[in-house]
């Protein structure tokens, strides 16, 4: 039983709450460091990639007139696994008064796109064969995306960089609290041993108590004298420590010779 410095309920409420934390709090550093380099580096790639899309994109843009399109089938598209992509096929009308058919680049895995659709398309005014589906009815939507995407990426980063301050500094304070925390326990007492050094005999008290829900053992100094006639209807002792610690002192205050 805990008595005094701090009672049983708050002890366990105090663990539980412990526990709870540690899930988040005690993430190992070199995890975190390891998640700010990946988010970064998918940020870096997805804004490197809108920086490709815009570039690409505003060449295209210079000759070229958007028009709408018509969903006319689907390609499928098999991969070495296994897999299988299905890409639309768009019809679109040209300023010459011909029908022209372009295959998009984006994937309809998910059934977003169906036959039927009305999609935006841009071709060369040069050449009406030179078509590309335009996703959001813009050239940049797509590199407006990849921005959004890439500047989410980075901001996590640096929640990440926030998250292991706050960590570090909140795993202290816990540390230090626990350090503090003085715990008085009620130990029973399972019996009076023998020790034997330099041909001399020497005694000690053993007691259990609990701790964490765990059953330790205590052993007390020794004793020249034997405590035994001492202890009558003594089936406890006191014992005190700091909570993090297992360096505890037994009260004794009974044995006349200590």
């Amino acid at each position: 039983m805990v008595k005094h410095g701090a009672t049983t309920n708050n002890i366990s409420s105090y663990n539980q709450k412990r526990n709870n934390f540690c899930f988040i709090a005690y993430i190992y550093p070199m995890k975190i460091f390891n998640l700010v380099f990946v988010l970064r580096l998918f940020g870096g790639i997805e804004l490197i990639m809108a920086l490709s899309s815009i570039m690409s994109n505003y060449n295209f843009s210079k000759n070229s007139t958007i028009v709408k399109g018509v969903v006319v089938d689907f390609t499928e598209d098999t991969f070495s696994e296994g897999g299988v992509l299905y890409a639309p096929i768009i019809k679109f009308n040209a300023n010459d008064d011909k029908v022209y058919e372009v295959k998009s680049n984006y994937y309809n895995n998910f059934g977003i796109i169906q036959q039927g659709d009305s999609l935006s398309v841009a071709y060369k005014n040069n050449n009406p064969e030179e078509a590309q589906y335009l996703e959001g009815d813009s050239f940049y939507s797509r590199a407006i995306n990849h921005i959004i995407y890439g500047l989410l990426f980075i901001a996590l980063s640096f929640f990440a960089v926030r998250f292991r301050t706050w960590r570090r500094q909140t795993t202290s304070q816990i540390k230090e609290h626990a350090e503090a925390l003085f715990l008085t326990i009620d130990a029973t007492i399972t019996r009076v041993g023998t020790h034997t050094k330099d041909e001399k005999k020497l005694y000690f008290i053993e007691a259990t108590y609990t701790k964490n829900d765990t059953t330790k053992t205590y052993v007390s100094k020794y004793f020249e004298q034997d405590p035994t006639p001492y202890l009558n209807d003594i089936k406890t002792v006191t014992i005190k420590g700091k909570f993090l610690s297992n360096n505890y002192t037994m009260d004794t205050s009974f044995l006349p010779f200590d």
